[in-house]
Parts: C-alpha cells; structure tokens; sequence
C-alpha cells in the first residue's frame, strides 16, 4: 500500500472501534459473579465495561473491576475476544479475561458502586444462561469454556471462527 498522506495523517484517518473488557471472576465452589447492572432491570452481568482512549483492554479490565467491586484483583489471561456490529455499523472488538478464584476475605469486602450494581451474586455456569443479558450469554460461555481447556478462542458475531 503507498500512502498518499503523511502516516501521522493515515492514521488519524482509521476507524475506531469500541472495545470493553470483562473478567471472570470465580469463588471456590467454581461459581462466577456476576452483578445486577443499575441500567437495565433484572440483568446481570460479569464485572466491566468500556476500554477508555490509550488504556488497554487489560488496565480497563481492572479498572472495572475495582470500580464496580471495589476489589483489586491481578487480571490474568484473555479467555476470548469477540468482534461484533453494534448500532448498525460500529465495529465493536469484546474482550473477556482471566480475573481468577476470589478468597472469602475479598468476597467478604465487596462494595458495589450503587451508579453501577444494585447486588452480587455467584452463579453456577449451567445457569448463566438464565441470568445474563442474551448479548453475552456466548461470549461468557466460551470465556468459561477457554478457562477450563487453558485455550483462547476468537469469536465474531457470537461465533467461535
């Protein structure tokens, strides 16, 4: 490809995509928590949400993390990313990592951010599918799937490619 613009310029000139970051986040009886969000009535979901311009979908893992839980906890490897359309024809990249087996004494000190959780819980992974918001139901579950096989999958439109 010859540029016709200097590669500051072509680069400015790139679409931008939303990205978001999510983190699995298990108690010992290898249940995952999830919250009920404060924007959609009986919807849950797992802790995060939006990466902010220059911060990787990591540090955004963490930032979520702590901002809704009120938790520090090491994020550790992505389980999956998926690609998808929102809004018609905004591309969106999804990402959903690793934050491990929480201790009672971290379970114990969790402090939703009322703006962004009304309440917690841990749920069995058979019964995600009856709790999450249908727009992440395959994501996570490939996420657990990803966990329990040590694998990464790569996911467009709710589909593992």
């Amino acid at each position: 490809m010859t540029l016709t613009m200097p590669y500051e310029d072509y680069i400015r000139s790139l679409s931008n995509k939303a990205a978001s970051a999510g983190v699995l986040l298990f108690n010992a009886q290898n249940e995952i928590l999830v919250l009920e969000v404060t924007y959609k009535k009986n919807i849950w979901g797992v802790p995060g949400g939006m990466v902010d311009p220059g911060e990787s979908p990591r540090d955004a893992a963490a930032r979520e993390v702590l901002e809704e839980t009120g938790l520090q906890v090491t994020i550790g490897r992505p389980l999956c990313v998926e690609f998808k359309t929102i809004l018609g024809d905004i591309g969106a990249i999804q990402f959903v990592f690793d934050g491990g087996v929480l201790s009672d004494e971290q379970i114990a000190n969790i402090k939703l951010a009322p703006a962004e959780a009304l309440s917690y819980r841990f749920v069995k992974v058979e019964d995600l599918e009856t709790m999450l918001d249908p727009r992440f139901v395959k994501r996570i579950g490939v996420a657990v799937r990803a966990r329990a096989e040590h694998h990464f999958y790569y996911m467009e439109h709710g589909e593992i490619v």
